[in-house]
């Protein structure tokens, strides 16, 4: 490898410096793994880390990216991306003139977040091919991922996305149910998010020693099994998917329907089995590696 960089550096025709070959090999090596890989310089590491601040605001949306890199917008129903526009399955062209073609996801979404008040323009692609251009103000947003709606005979949860609050809000939102109501977990455009917070959501309305989902690491496979006395045992259950529901909202959805708890509606899902984690480097770069 330091053969190839030197040699780059002396017959290049626009020899690059130090910096930036290291910052492309890495990036390169990363994203040669896998789509989901990425290396992230010290300067974009830090702009992700200040763009999740508590002094950031947002427009209310999730990205995806699949295998072939491009960039999908879920946006949150009745967030500002959505009320300028932004509908699921845009595609994400730019974000304030700059492409996002081969950026990271988590570079782009330190470009989206920014303070309060403050206006971003998306450029997108509708999924039938027409151009668009949103200006959408930015807003502090709650961060809220389960919400109730009742209907006769009938009651929806609505989990826009994984994260560390998202057990405790559905254990408050299940038992406000009665034990026998039908249920409909609305997964839609929901991105995944927090692994550990998917398999505690499925572990309330499974029995007792079921598989919640493996996980296979280096280490092997492990077999996450179901702990908690369930909830809700005489309800239907239905879960709502499309094409956008990925990640650790498949892992919720697979736990109930491979177990008989659930029955799913809607399309096939995203399809990503893979999850990430950050890994800091001295140099204040970081490592997005799939573990």
């Amino acid at each position: 490898l330091y053969e190839a960089l030197v040699t780059i550096q002396e017959h290049y025709l626009s020899p690059p410096t130090g910096k930036t070959l290291v910052d492309k090999s890495l990036k390169g090596l990363l994203r040669g793994l896998d789509p989901y890989s990425d290396y992230l310089n010290p300067a974009q590491y830090r702009a992700f880390k200040k763009a999740g601040s508590a002094d950031y605001a947002g427009v209310g949306m999730d990205i995806n990216q699949d295998a072939s890199g491009r960039i999908t917008c879920l946006p949150w129903p009745g967030g500002p991306a959505y009320r300028s526009g932004v509908r699921p399955g845009d595609e994400l062209l730019a974000v304030d003139g700059r492409t996002a073609q081969g950026r990271s996801v988590f570079v782009i979404g330190s470009w989206v977040r920014g303070q309060n008040g403050q206006a971003v323009v998306l450029s997108l692609k509708s999924p039938s091919g027409r151009p668009k251009k949103m200006t959408v103000i930015r807003k502090r947003l709650s961060a809220k991922t389960v919400s109730l709606k009742t209907e006769p005979d009938l009651s929806i949860i609505r989990i826009t996305r994984f994260s560390n609050r998202t057990a405790p809000e559905l254990l408050k939102t299940l038992r406000k149910i009665p034990p026998d109501r039908s249920m409909v977990f609305d997964l839609r455009s929901n991105p995944g998010g927090d692994f550990e917070a998917a398999v505690a959501a499925a572990d309330f309305l499974l029995a007792r020693d079921q598989v919640i989902v493996g996980r296979r690491t280096r280490a092997g496979l492990k077999n996450l099994v179901s702990e908690k006395k369930p909830l809700n045992t005489g309800a239907r259950i239905f879960i709502w998917q499309d094409g956008a529901t990925a990640s650790a909202a498949e892992v919720f959805t697979a736990a109930l329907v491979g177990n008989d708890r659930a029955e799913s509606l809607g399309r096939t899902s995203f399809g990503k089995g893979l999850s990430q984690k950050f890994v800091p480097l001295s140099t204040g770069a970081a490592l997005v590696l799939t573990t």
